[in-house]
């Protein structure tokens, strides 16, 4: 097993030493300017009710279960008993086991969100492209989110279930209520920034789990950095850029998809932070990845062309954006 493992790091520490040149970007020259609200931004929304509601029921029913172990541990350590714990304990016991797997899982997600945006200058084909991107962005977390419900039901108290699965229906809500929409430039706009804030909204909302839910993470993180890779596949492996729309359109095409390569790598480079210890030829291969993403992502970031351009750089970071997700699960496959 070792041997496979290493064998695959090794092609993806190879690969990355085979990385175009950085190149060349040029922007939409009229149009409508819109992005960040002045002192609004992912970290300055307030997490919603219902997700703080949740988190404040989670954090008492931990509390009620420690006070509950804390009564055990006196009474075996009294008594010199032994007995089992009971339920108490299972429950305890299995929550310190899946906790840190599923927070940090959740970070990823809230990285991902938070580091969305919308800030650009262009025609009504570019703001139109601009929604339907930043919406594509919030509803592969939505799918993540459900998917984590589902993996890890029975495994961790409802409650925490039950607002995890409320940041994700409000994502989905968010990015389909202009899905079907018809307007002018104003009403792209509006809608490019209504899905922004969604996006950071589940940002804010996942932080609320985060701080909510005590957790300590294993001597080997090896499993949760594996369970962090997997949902960083499942983000970039399916990012596309179908569509028709003049040269504003691709350009922001263009300019989207970096952004994901760069939010991406930026995540893979905070966990190595995070994670010092990783074995080498793990943390190699993933610094590698970062850094084919981050070079994808500057390849045009400087260029000027015309449509064909803008079309052909579009379909160069998508290309490197699924690459990486093949990568990661190359990594992933071999834990």
């Amino acid at each position: 097993m070792r041997r496979v493992l290493l064998g695959v790091l090794a092609v993806v520490f190879l690969a990355g030493l085979a990385v175009p040149a950085l190149a060349e970007q040029g922007g939409p020259k009229d149009g409508r300017t819109g992005g960040e609200k002045p002192g609004v931004g992912a970290k300055a929304l307030k997490p919603s009710v219902p997700v703080t509601v949740s988190a404040k029921k989670y954090q008492a029913y931990r509390q009620k279960l420690n006070q509950v172990m804390d009564t055990f541990r006196n009474i075996h350590s009294a008594y010199g008993t032994g007995a089992s714990e009971g339920t108490a304990a299972s429950a305890f016991m299995q929550e310190e086991k899946y906790l840190p797997v599923v927070m940090t899982q959740l970070w990823v997600i809230k990285a991902f969100l938070a580091g969305q945006n919308d800030k650009g200058h262009g025609d009504m084909d570019y703001w139109i492209r601009t929604h339907n991107l930043l919406a594509a962005q919030g509803r592969f977390a939505a799918t993540k989110l459900r998917d984590m419900i589902q993996s890890y039901q029975g495994k961790v108290n409802p409650l925490l279930g039950a607002a995890i699965a409320n940041v994700a229906d409000n994502l989905g809500k968010g990015m389909d209520k202009y899905s079907n929409g018809y307007g002018d430039l104003d009403y792209w706009v509006g809608a490019s920034g209504y899905v922004r804030d969604a996006l950071w909204q589940g940002a804010s909302n996942l932080q609320a789990i985060i701080d909510a839910v005590p957790f300590t993470l294993p001597v080997d993180v090896t499993p949760i950095v594996k369970g962090q890779l997997m949902i960083i596949q499942d983000l970039v492996i399916n990012q596309g850029d179908k569509g028709n729309g003049n040269i504003d359109y691709w350009i922001r095409s263009h300019g989207l998809l970096a952004m994901q390569a760069r939010i991406i790598a930026g995540i893979l480079q905070d966990i190595l932070g995070r994670h010092p210890g990783l074995m080498g030829l793990l943390a190699t291969s993933i610094r590698n990845v970062a850094g084919n993403l981050g070079q994808a992502a500057a390849k045009y970031s400087n260029g000027y062309g015309d449509l064909d351009y803008w079309v052909a750089a579009s379909g160069f970071v998508r290309d490197a954006l699924r690459a990486a997700g093949r990568n990661l699960k190359d990594i992933t496959d071999s834990l």
